[in-house]
């Protein structure tokens, strides 16, 4: 999943050099939400400690 999302952000930067805005926003807002989702899920496992 990290893999995905960084080579997300490099097409995202990639397609931002070319210039084409509609798209790199695009591919933004996705590799936003879905490092949103990486992190979500990070967040809210549960961690097996026993005291």
């Amino acid at each position: 999943m990290d893999t995905l999302i960084f080579l997300l952000i490099l097409l995202t930067l990639y397609t931002m050099w070319k210039g084409d805005k509609r798209r790199s926003w695009i591919l933004f807002i996705i590799s936003f939400i879905a490092a949103g989702l990486l992190f979500w899920h990070h967040v809210t496992d549960v961690l097996p400690i026993s005291l």
